[in-house]
């Protein structure tokens, strides 16, 4: 397994995906510099969010899970995106139907290189397809198991972003208004989530009661996604009456 891969596959990943949201731009009505610095600056507060949200958890509370600093990155990313998009006069359903397509790209290439690195790794499964890592620092960084056949949990997310990203391709060809490609993104990426993560045989992402600590924001995901789903649907057929 290629581990020092990890960082740079990721990296270029999110440098593919915010090239691909400056080209798209123009398809929605936003300059592409302008996509270029939102892009850049929510990156960076995720990252900031992230950092924050583990040391204070670490310090207040004594405890710390990954996926909770994540999603707190994540939610300061987009209030920061709602932020900046009301002050540069861009729809922010706009600005995110911009990043959905560039969000699932990166998402596919990040889940690659956690399989190169043998991190977010699956539990043991008699299935032909499971995939054994060999490499110690696998053990020694992610606490990985090794010479055991685990579920290849980072190839089923990648091919879900994968299957997402040709999705919300098909999606444009037919334009449904804006916020409802980001939803879709939202909402499926959840729902194929939710599923992939009772396989998952990592502990660090934390357990809240029976389920995981990404399974309950992807519950709360899926719930507000469906709901604001309904709401543009039910406005588009007021619209057209």
């Amino acid at each position: 397994m290629l581990l020092p891969a990890l960082g740079v596959v990721v990296v270029l990943g999110w440098i593919a995906a915010v090239a691909l949201a400056v080209t798209r731009a123009p398809t929605y009505g936003i300059g592409r510099a302008t996509v270029f610095v939102t892009a850049s600056a929510a990156l960076l507060v995720c990252a900031f969010g992230d950092r924050v949200a583990n040391n204070f958890l670490l310090a207040w509370l004594g405890w710390t899970v990954p996926s909770v600093a994540c999603a707190a990155g994540i939610a300061l990313a987009a209030l920061g995106l709602a932020v900046w998009s009301h002050l540069a006069c861009v729809r922010f359903s706009a600005l995110a139907d911009c990043f959905s397509q560039p969000i699932a790209l990166a998402l596919a290439v990040e889940r690659f290189g956690c399989f190169l690195a043998g991190s977010a790794y699956g539990r043991p499964t008699g299935c032909p397809w499971g995939v054994v890592f060999n490499n110690a620092l696998a053990l020694a960084w992610y606490r990985t198991p090794i010479g055991i056949r685990l579920h290849p949990t980072q190839l089923y997310e990648c091919f879900l972003a994968v299957f997402l990203f040709w999705l919300l391709h098909r999606m444009e060809r037919y334009p449904r208004g804006n916020g409802v490609q980001i939803l879709v993104l939202a909402t499926t990426y959840a729902f194929g989530r939710y599923f992939i993560e009772f396989l998952r045989g990592d502990v660090e992402r934390g357990l809240w009661g029976p389920l995981s600590v990404p399974q309950w924001f992807c519950a709360l995901t899926l719930f507000v996604a469906v709901i604001l789903l309904t709401l543009l649907s039910l406005r588009r057929t007021v619209a057209t009456h």
